[in-house]
């Protein structure tokens, strides 16, 4: 499917867009006053109209703008429910969704240069002059909503905010593949079941359960009992011996049992066929109603990989109901040697998940060199770089490990990965060296061309269009001038 010009903005502040979904709601009906409202020139309240436009805040018929529904719960929304309205509008969004296929495509970050070839192939030859200027439009508004985060003037997929976005827009909270099974089974019964009579299900994938939840739960049912009936099926294996099986309650079923519960209201349903379709109605109930520990999850999905003999992200997400960028991360996780289960298992462990994923794009890239070859040369660079953020000195935040990743781009882009990997040994073998010695004033030179060039270009792109009533004031004009003095200064030094 190709895109049209119309449906890609160039309007480049969000904040803005939500001030002209006000203007209309108030009664700003062209673009001539969407303009006035929002303090920019008529031709930029045109831009601003047709961004609410293609997010479905505002509908227009010949300059003539009426509010949706949708822009007036965003009018009247707080701050954190209108960044979430806006998510979902994106999400929905058809252009914006296939944008964020493509950051969601790959484990890296994108240039904008990369973006734009992006945008460019899944748009129409008429919309393909515009293209470079609307890609900071798309970059400012994704960046806004913090879907994509910005690292070293590369772009990518914020996972977290993502995966929620995605997670939130699921239909009643859970999947239908488990509503089919439930109500399509021939067996189902309600009936009171002794607690003792039940079982956990072995393969749910919630292998970690949060205990003020639990204990905020119990208390719920103290007082009031189990509301809503677990969801068992009759056991005709072995193990466990018990003659229930759970599918869907687990959390209730244990508070019940702290409390001294005898019997628990229950549906019982059919055993499923197979181990795999057991696992994917655990996915496919649990996930959407609370978010799991990304490593329970990831053991689970492998168990699904396994068995389906696949390990592609859409297939997996089209049977686990899981994101694809949830997917990728699992499988990050997966990529690691095997000792590393127990530590990526324990709770409120000072190595986290985040920390595997963020040391990711190094140890992998080196792990086909010889110095460090997966598996013992990744056991050993991992070890140290676990060593070093213990310490709790040299590296105290997972984040710092970006700086390695922008040497280890910068080295390879000028074709002196060997110098890198001299870099990464020091580092890793010497326990008091920091994150100073991928410190170079090539990479600070490299870093602040590509900052200046980015702001140079984001005031070449507005300057010409704002309003000069907003920047009338002393101070402003004052800063204009000091720029004015500094760029004339820097033309006459560069010639």
């Amino acid at each position: 499917m190709k895109f049209s010009i119309t449906d890609i903005p160039q309007a480049d502040r969000l904040d803005k867009v939500i001030l002209t979904a006000k203007a209309v709601s108030e009664g700003a009906a062209t673009d001539v006053k969407i303009a006035a409202e929002i303090g920019f020139s008529d031709r930029q309240g045109r831009y601003y109209r047709h961004a609410a436009e293609i997010l479905g805040l505002i509908k227009n018929d010949r300059n003539n703008a009426t509010i949706t529904e949708l822009g007036l719960e965003l009018v009247k929304a707080d701050t954190d429910k209108k960044l979430l309205i806006l998510r979902k509008a994106i999400y929905k969004n058809n252009f914006f969704n296939a944008i964020l296929d493509f950051f969601n495509s790959s484990q890296r970050a994108f240039s904008e240069e990369e973006i734009k070839r992006a945008v460019l192939n899944i748009t129409d030859t008429d919309a393909h002059s515009t293209v470079p200027r609307r890609v900071k439009t798309i970059i400012s508004w994704l960046s806004y909503l913090d879907l994509i985060v910005e690292y070293d003037d590369n772009y990518e997929i914020n996972a977290n905010t993502y995966s929620n976005i995605n997670l939130s827009i699921q239909p009643d909270g859970v999947s239908n593949l488990f509503e089919e099974y439930l109500y399509s089974s021939g067996n189902k019964t309600l009936q009171e079941i002794k607690i003792e009579d039940i079982s956990p299900n072995p393969h749910n994938p919630r292998l970690i359960f949060d205990s003020d939840d639990l204990n905020d739960l119990k208390k719920s049912i103290d007082k009031v009992g189990i509301l809503v009936p677990i969801t068992v099926y009759r056991n005709k294996k072995n193990f466990p011996k018990t003659p229930y099986i759970l599918l869907d309650g687990e959390r209730r079923w244990r508070c019940a049992k702290e409390l001294a519960f005898e019997n628990i209201p229950a549906n019982v349903i059919d055993e499923p066929s197979d181990d795999t379709q057991n696992i994917l109605y655990m996915f496919n109930i649990h996930h959407f109603r609370k978010e799991w520990a990304l490593f329970p999850t990831a053991l689970k999905l492998e168990v699904v990989i396994n068995k389906l003999g696949t390990d592609l992200e859409k297939t997996l997400s089209e049977f686990t109901g899981l994101t694809t960028s949830t997917i990728r991360r699992c499988k990050i996780l997966l990529w690691y040697p095997t000792i590393y289960r127990d530590i990526l298992m324990e709770k409120g462990g000072k190595i986290s998940t985040d920390f595997f994923i963020e040391i990711f794009p190094i140890v992998y890239r080196l792990s086909t060199e010889d110095e460090f070859l997966f598996p013992d040369g990744t056991i050993k660079l991992t070890n140290a770089f676990i060593e070093k953020f213990k310490q709790q000195t040299i590296v105290t935040d997972v984040k710092e490990f970006r700086e390695i990743r922008r040497a280890m781009g910068y080295y390879e882009k000028t074709n002196n990965f060997g110098e890198f990997k001299r870099l990464i040994n020091q580092f890793s073998s010497d326990a008091k060296i920091g994150m100073e010695v991928f410190a170079s004033p090539e990479i600070e030179g490299e870093i602040t061309r590509k900052n200046v060039m980015k702001y140079i270009s984001y005031l070449n792109s507005n300057l010409q269009e704002i309003n000069p009533n907003l920047i009338s004031d002393l101070y402003f004009v004052e800063q204009l001038q000091l720029l004015a003095k500094n760029l004339k200064e820097l033309l006459e030094k560069i010639d």
